[in-house]
């Protein structure tokens, strides 16, 4: 069966989450080779360390750093930063090794009692988490 894109979320004006149907998370970054039409892109595999069902990002590219929600679609969502997934790309980019391996801390993790249905980003610092039968609102300070 052929993975395709379920998901996308804008990080930046030139970078881009997409979630596949497979679970898998990828970065496309877009870059233009000049003025006119030829723009040329790079897609790359994050790590993974789960199968993403959910994925959500605040709508805001303007802001400098964009905090990325991901859930498994069972008791849990993960939080990191797009700076930190920035900065693992240009680190990976620099690397020798045929892997060029991207390393992502994840920041914060929050556990629910009810299977995760769906989650929406409100706020930089602030989820909503659709659970089986309850809707939760967390924000981290």
């Amino acid at each position: 069966m052929p993975v395709k894109a379920i998901s996308i979320q804008a990080l930046s004006q030139r970078m881009f989450l997409i979630l596949d149907s497979g679970g898998d998370v990828h970065l496309l970054s877009l870059s233009n080779s000049g003025i006119g039409v030829d723009i040329t892109g790079c897609v790359r595999q994050l790590p993974h360390f789960m199968k993403v069902q959910n994925l959500a990002v605040l709508p805001d590219i303007s802001m400098i750093s964009q905090t990325v929600w991901i859930s498994d679609g069972n008791h849990s969502v993960h939080m990191f930063s797009a700076v930190d997934m920035e900065n693992a790309l240009n680190e990976a980019s620099g690397n020798d090794d045929d892997e060029k391996r991207m390393h992502l801390p994840v920041v914060r993790v929050l556990f629910s009692s009810e299977k995760v249905q769906d989650i929406t980003s409100v706020a930089s610092n602030s989820v909503l988490i659709l659970g089986q039968g309850s809707l939760y609102a967390y924000a981290i300070s």
